[in-house]
Order: structure tokens, then sequence, then C-alpha cells
């Protein structure tokens, strides 16, 4: 069964494209959930007010939240099993 991830992201966000090339060619399967936050105010206010989050990549994961990838990618990994 696929790890549910929610991953809040920018249009012009270099770190969330890396995360999400990274995810994408995991060993386990992954069930990605994208939200841009440029293309929907309504995501980024969703993001700072339930999430208390102005990080891109933000992941929620299993109900944690994870602000930022290159600080956060153990932690990812081991969510993922990995």
């Amino acid at each position: 069964m696929a790890t549910k991830i929610i991953m809040y992201t920018g249009s012009s966000c270099s770190r969330c494209k890396r995360a999400k090339e990274m995810l994408k060619s995991c060993p386990v399967e992954v069930d990605i959930e994208e939200r841009n936050i440029d293309k929907d105010d309504d995501l980024r206010q969703e993001l700072t007010l339930k999430y208390a989050s102005s990080t891109l990549p933000t992941f929620v994961i299993n109900s944690n939240i994870y602000r930022g990838f290159d600080e956060n990618i153990g932690k990812i990994m081991e969510e993922l099993g990995l």
C-alpha cells in the first residue's frame, strides 16, 4: 500500500523539484499529492494556518509535518521505512 504524502510546493522552488524527483524514484510506493501554493491562494493560507509553515517544500506524512527537504530527508526516509 502506497504511503500518502501531501507536499506543499512553489512553482520556482528548486528544492521542491529535487524532492519530487527523489520521492518518485523511491524504492517504496508513494502517493504524492502536490499542492502548489503559487497556483492557489487558499493552499497558501492552508499551509500557513493549518500547518504553521511558510517553508517550501512542506510535507505531511502520516499526520507528521516536515518543513523543508534537506534538513528532513532522514526523517522522511524513516517515515517511508527506508
